[in-house]
């Protein structure tokens, strides 16, 4: 009835309503998570369905006064519920099922619908003074936009009480960090890599690929799926140590639909139901491996095994080892981990991320729990081989995109105890 985690604002349907986690997550100061809130409230009502709704809110007022709650999970996997291998310190793999931070969720929306507030106040003030010069036509003057939209994921209010509390919350919309891709980037496209080490150029093209990141950010291929189709061909290959990539994109197109369609809101006219987890796009991309300490040829061939990047198709294959131009025109993301220490200092993580404009992109995930069996979780159809289950926490970096590539455009799998992130 309370949570700390859950997707059921995306999924009403799903029988895993969330689950409860009271401490902090044991991860490096530099990842983005549900460490980094500092005004939104813990736990949240959700119950099963809005009958419930009242009684989950008397329930999470009161959790919430006294600052603690018993640690619980469900000890079920439904088919709503996302499962994906994790690979674990000791080198075994188990299942995962990421759940969202509602209070990671909520602050973020809060403070990115106030930043942008504040910029369109500052639009219109500075409008109206310009106008009134005479010497400017309103026309010309247009708002740039603060890199924030709204999502609307149900525009039917007596509904929301299906999705949680958070849902409720926010009438069903969200503020989420997109890319922009509009206008030109500063400074000119330049390959810089260690002539002592080899290089594999992987070119591709993909389409209706997933596009988010958590939902607190789009526009972008999270690492994890990038990192996870990397760490797909590690696998077959039998590699221990990480293949450090790099990924540039180009031509990207970006959709809005949602897989429930669209409804008839107050004004009787249909009304789109964006989704997080159905925004999707299509984009030429190219991923650079680093492949100076494994044998470039079996990665090749497990590379043109690979038919799927970001839940969507690949074709326009080419595999090559011959060096990028400078002028290529991709857009590579660029590692901005450093840039944490002075968000950590600010004393407000998200706020720092949000007013310097900086996009948070899904790099890995860190579990919320101790993996055990539960009932529903996926098995091995070659070996019928049962594995753990544990839910988890997506986590994020900040990055940019850039015209060069350099080290700083390289990531690689981390395992930590509890986590396992790419930066």
């Amino acid at each position: 009835m309370i949570v700390t985690h859950s997707n059921k604002f995306l999924t009403p349907k799903s029988k895993v309503v969330g689950g409860i986690r009271s401490e902090k997550l044991d991860i490096p100061d530099t990842l983005i998570s549900s460490n980094c809130v500092t005004d939104s409230k813990k736990f949240w009502a959700n119950p099963h369905s809005a009958a419930y709704y009242k009684e989950a809110i008397e329930m999470a007022k009161q959790a919430n006064l006294d600052g603690k709650a018993d640690n619980s999970f469900p000890d079920f996997v439904d088919g709503y519920t996302k499962q994906l291998f994790f690979k674990t310190k000791d080198g075994d793999y188990i299942i995962h099922s990421p759940l969202t931070s509602c209070a990671l969720v909520d602050e973020f929306t809060v403070k990115a619908r106030e930043f942008h507030g504040v910029l369109i106040k500052k639009y219109l003030e500075y409008k109206e003074a310009r106008v009134k010069s005479k010497y400017v036509k309103p026309k010309q003057l247009k708002f740039r936009g603060s890199g924030y939209y709204d999502h609307q994921i149900q525009p039917n209010g007596i509904s929301l009480g299906n999705r949680g509390e958070l849902a409720t919350k926010h009438r069903g919309n969200f503020f989420v960090k997109s890319f922009i891709f509009a206008g030109n980037f500063r400074g000119t496209s330049k390959v810089t890599l260690d002539e002592s080490k080899q290089y594999l150029y992987f070119y591709g093209s993909v389409d209706t690929a997933n596009f988010n990141s958590g939902f607190i950010s789009a526009g972008l291929p999270a690492l994890t799926a990038i990192g996870g189709m990397i760490e797909s061909v590690e696998l077959k290959l039998g590699y221990e140590q990480p293949i450090p990539f790099a990924f540039g994109l180009k031509n990207r197109h970006l959709s809005r639909g949602g897989k429930l369609g669209s409804a008839k809101g107050s004004g009787k006219t249909a009304t789109p139901l964006l989704v997080m987890e159905e925004k999707t796009g299509s984009l030429d991309f190219v991923i650079v491996l680093d492949v100076t300490n494994v044998n470039s040829e079996h990665v090749t061939n497990e590379l043109m095994k690979v038919r799927r990047l970001a839940g969507g198709p690949i074709f326009n294959y080419k595999i090559t080892n011959e060096k990028l131009a400078d002028e290529n025109g991709y857009l590579f993301i660029r590692n901005l981990k450093s840039k944490m220490q002075w968000a950590v200092k600010s004393g407000d993580v998200i706020n720092y991320l949000i007013t310097n404009r900086l996009h948070p992109l899904a790099c890995g995930y860190a579990l919320l729990e101790t993996p055990s069996f539960k009932d529903g979780v996926r098995v091995d159809a070659v070996n019928n081989k049962k594995y753990k289950h544990s839910f988890s926490e997506t986590l994020f970096i900040p990055v940019r995109l850039s015209k060069r590539l350099n080290k700083y455009s390289f990531f690689k799998r981390h395992v930590y105890d509890n986590c396992t992130v790419y930066y």
